[in-house]
């Protein structure tokens, strides 16, 4: 095998990149903003190329923080690497005192909006 090129997503890649890696595959521009596409020591042969997760949360970040300065804010996110890591980016630029709430949902909920009656952020 030549070469992998724009492997798409992170739990898919994550699936095979240690393969790819062990075989010295190349593994070029993966189609994931997981920042652990960005770990030489330990996949010497992926590059990913798209903006990380945690980068795109201070980008966010910055412009809830400069825009919704003072109110409270709320976070609902996947709950794998793409929100984890952008909870962290979003986290570096809206100050912790108005973060209210945080609320994880896992992708493969069929209505992960949906509260029990009378729930509220505390």
């Amino acid at each position: 095998m030549y070469a992998i090129f724009n492997g798409l997503g992170t739990p898919t890649h994550l699936n095979v990149v240690s393969f790819l890696n062990s075989s010295k595959v190349p593994d070029v521009f993966v189609a994931s903003g997981c920042g652990c596409w960005n770990n030489p020591s330990t996949y010497p042969e992926t590059f990913g190329w798209q903006i990380n997760y945690i980068r795109e949360g201070k980008i966010l970040g910055s412009y809830v923080a400069k825009h919704f300065k003072g109110m409270k804010i709320g976070y609902f996110y996947q709950n794998d690497e793409f929100g984890q890591d952008g909870v962290k980016g979003l986290d570096y630029m809206i100050p912790k005192a108005q973060v209210v709430a945080r609320e994880a949902y896992n992708v493969a909920a069929t209505n992960p909006a949906r509260k029990p009656a009378g729930w509220s952020p505390s």
